[in-house]
């Protein structure tokens, strides 16, 4: 299958960006549905009927969560010669994996988040980013989208057919991700965890962006790491019933796959099994904190090709004694600086194929102003009559 990489720009209405998407990327998105749909068979024992069956559960929920998300999804689905089911999959794949093929044998996403306020940096700007561990044989689509419905812009990096995307906007939110799984996950109901990254993606200021996570209905756990340029990163570690919130250690915060501020109330079911994320969590945060007050771009590239505990290390390689449809690899690396809103990533291992740089003129600083200014307007108070 190999890894992909297509750059892609949208705009229109919800169904419209969709089909463009579809119309795009359509390749990637069907071998990204076959590359689960095999795996789901192979590991699970899970035929077709029942995966399109597990996934009618989630389009109500979607739609009562945010209808456009859910006519992008049916936009996508549409072009690429694909039903809305096959799409849901992909945006729900974490549900189905702990749901149908048991918390028993904990799956999920081994990444290393990290972020730096402006107190710390050299430069005074939010520095924000992550190593996306997953799959060997994942597709990615590197997206700049405008949306024309007064949402922000967004850019950055996802799979192929998924609605959440690991980056930034043009209101100067940033989000990265961490998988984490407990005892209290049932995932076979609520809005899937990639669709309330979207809801992330969306949001215009940083309390929308967490109300969007806290009022929403969850059904399984995960970990978001949410920054804002003018210097404010919050991590929630959430899980159906409970949001643990971590805020900056002088500045610098890092989380991996495991519980931190939650620990003493459930059950992790990741760390046994990844027990480095024990490790790359710490390390991350003593590697920069070496920089503190002159922290750059590149000492995030530092850390993220980092090699100590290797292969299982912060820049995860494939092991060889490990099937690749069950190892984890680094299939992205991504950097974010919120205030010039310029993203740094890499496809594949960052130690090998170095960081490209993509500038978004749709998610210039001026955009997120004007944005902010706009609801900032409508917030005031108005006169009493």
């Amino acid at each position: 299958m190999g890894l992909n990489l297509l750059s892609v720009l949208v705009k229109g209405s919800a169904y419209e960006r969709g089909a463009q998407l579809g119309q795009k990327g359509g390749h990637l998105i069907r071998g990204n549905r076959d590359y689960y749909f095999t795996s789901w068979k192979k590991y699970g024992g899970l035929d077709e009927e029942a995966v399109y069956k597990f996934m009618r559960n989630f389009v109500e929920p979607v739609k009562n969560y945010d209808p456009e998300i859910l006519e992008e999804i049916q936009g996508m689905a549409d072009s690429a010669k694909l039903t809305l089911e096959d799409l849901m999959a992909i945006n729900a794949r974490y549900e189905l994996a702990i749901s149908r093929m048991g918390i028993a044998k904990p799956t999920g996403e081994a990444c290393t988040s990290l972020a730096a306020t402006g107190e710390v940096t050299a430069n005074g700007h939010t520095i924000h980013g992550q190593n996306w561990d997953f799959r060997n044989l994942e597709r990615c689509i590197l997206v700049e989208e405008i949306q024309d419905n007064g949402k922000p812009n967004i850019a950055g990096i996802t799979e192929a057919g998924r609605m959440g995307i690991l980056g930034f906007n043009s209101a100067g939110i940033g989000v990265t991700a961490n998988g984490l799984i407990s005892h209290r996950d049932s995932a076979d109901h609520g809005v899937p965890y990639w669709i309330l990254i979207r809801g992330v993606n969306n949001s215009i200021t940083l309390d929308g962006a967490l109300s969007r996570v806290f009022k929403a209905q969850r059904s399984l756990s995960g970990n978001m790491m949410i920054s804002h340029e003018d210097g404010e990163v919050i991590d929630l570690e959430i899980t159906p019933d409970n949001i643990g919130v971590m805020y900056p250690e002088e500045g610098i915060l890092s989380h991996t796959n495991h519980f931190i501020e939650l620990r003493h109330q459930v059950q992790d079911l990741f760390r046994t099994s990844i027990p480095d994320s024990l490790i790359r969590s710490h390390r991350a945060m003593k590697l920069l904190a070496r920089r503190r007050g002159k922290i750059r771009v590149e000492d995030f590239k530092a850390v993220f090709t980092d090699h100590f505990s290797y292969p299982n290390s912060i820049c995860r390689h494939a092991d060889p004694k490990v099937d690749p449809m069950k190892g984890f690899t680094t299939i992205s690396s991504l950097i974010y600086d919120l205030n010039t809103r310029v993203l740094h990533y890499s496809v594949e291992n960052p130690c090998e194929h170095g960081y490209q740089t993509l500038r978004p003129k749709s998610l210039a600083p001026d955009n997120g102003k004007m944005e902010r200014a706009v609801v900032s307007k409508s917030r005031q108070k108005r006169p009493m009559t």
